[in-house]
């Protein structure tokens, strides 16, 4: 079995470091002798060899029969699918603001409401936050994150300034702990918004889908004007009063080749980047695998390389990594959206297809997250032999007509990020070990 995604890395003569990213514990030192086992049995599986090891070092077999099973069986990833546990403990609830936008992105999906009402009501916010009370006591909800999106939510800043002092004011004396976050274009920034994000300890997700030219492709404003550089002058604002935003990206067919500047970027100001795909687009993977192997890839090794942590700071897609569950995101048995009219949605990308109920009308939100009818979708019995379901699950139920074209792109994709993600181990290995010298 050839396993790309395990680094074996030499630290001296005797000692190496055996990285396996998958895992949050999958780092073991080594010795000389068990490298060799590694090299022999897992990588190649040359039997002769590792039979002649064992004689020459006189090794005993149970000595390393146990080794392989404690080491190897632990740090590789698993080929039996878990049952994963989900509970209610903690809620990602989608706050959909406003159909209403300042920009017009080719790829938006929220024109495809039929809806009437574009704003959400003080009712509705009230009439949820009663029901939404209601579930987090039945379940015992102890976290809820909210996240304001749109359209353009900044639009309408009072509905959410509102909402986040009344959430807290309800939720908070019930015993859940609450955060937020504020999913925006970030070209209507104001004082006043700084100011509340700041005094409310508000996270910012930025759109911003490549650099220049590359971003202006996608998202010009509904006169057409171009948006990068009001954007890029908005970050630097966030940055110089304390606020550190996230990065939001979805891979197109207009920005693709951008991508090693958009990454580029992100690590120069040591931010932290999600890059999503784009659904019901069809993109060349294969020209993006090229540019990802050329490019890409060698920037974000020598960027693990120098310290920046790559694994934590740049995702990819809905890939799981150390993560081993059954579903690629939570949608619909941890998270869902409130949209303007009081419809209730699994996720933001059904926004305009049939709503699960509507909050002026549903008597149990609990109902919603334990149906799960949406996430039974997301099993699929091709994946069971694949060695990587527990990172990709099937790609999003919502968009398999591309099924074969993404599952290929995954399996190009996945053992890079991996090997991306062991260097990021390894570097936190090695300063580990700089600091047990000097002392």
């Amino acid at each position: 079995m050839t396993v790309s995604h395990l680094l074996l890395i030499p630290l001296d003569k005797d000692m190496y470091g055996l990285i396996n990213p998958i895992f949050a514990n999958g780092i073991r030192i080594i010795n000389k002798i068990q490298a060799e086992i590694i090299r022999n049995r897992i990588i190649s599986e040359d039997s002769d060899r590792l039979n002649e090891l064992i004689n020459s070092e006189r090794l005993n077999i149970s000595d390393v029969e146990t080794f392989l099973r404690r080491t190897i069986n632990n740090t590789l990833l698993s080929t039996k699918r878990e049952n994963s546990k989900i509970s209610l403990k903690q809620l990602d609830v989608w706050i959909h603001v406003t159909n209403n936008c300042n920009l017009n992105c080719h790829y938006c999906f929220v024109h495809k409401t039929s809806h009437k009402q574009d704003v959400l009501s003080v009712e509705t916010i009230n009439l949820f936050l009663e029901k939404l009370q209601e579930l987090i006591v039945e379940n015992q909800t102890e976290h809820i994150s909210f996240r304001f999106s749109g359209g353009e939510p900044l639009i309408y800043f009072n509905i959410i300034k509102d909402f986040v002092l009344k959430s807290k004011e309800i939720l908070n004396k019930i015993g859940a702990k609450t955060s937020y976050t504020i999913l925006t274009n970030l070209v209507l920034l104001k004082e006043e918004h700084i100011s509340f994000i700041l005094k409310e300890n508000i996270n910012i997700n930025v759109s911003l889908d490549g650099i220049g030219l590359t971003h202006d492709a996608s998202r010009n404003d509904i006169k057409g004007i171009k948006s990068f550089s009001i954007v890029e002058r908005n970050i630097n604002t966030l940055l110089n009063n304390g606020i550190k935003p996230r990065i939001m990206t979805v891979l197109n067919t207009a920005n693709f080749k951008g991508m090693l500047d958009l990454v580029k970027y992100v690590v120069d100001k040591n931010l932290s980047c999600r890059i999503g795909f784009i659904h019901g687009e069809s993109i060349n993977y294969d020209s993006f695998i090229d540019i990802f192997k050329k490019d890409l890839f060698p920037f974000l090794i020598q960027a693990a390389r120098e310290g920046f942590n790559v694994a934590q700071n740049i995702l990819w897609g809905d890939y799981l990594i150390p993560y081993k569950t059954n579903y690629n995101c939570m949608a619909g048995l941890q998270s869902f959206l409130l949209h303007t009219n009081g419809d209730i949605y699994y996720c933001p990308q059904e926004i305009g297809n049939q709503s699960y109920c509507n909050i002026h009308s549903t008597k149990n939100l609990s109902s919603i997250l334990n149906n799960q009818e949406f996430q039974n979708s997301n099993r699929l019995a091709e994946c069971d032999n694949c060695l990587y379901r527990f990172i990709c699950s099937g790609g999003c139920p919502l968009d398999r007509n591309n099924l074969p074209i993404f599952c290929k792109f995954s399996k190009e994709i996945i053992p890079l990020l991996l090997n991306i993600y062991a260097e990021c181990r390894l570097y936190k290995l090695l300063e580990i070990l700089k600091k047990s010298n000097n002392t």
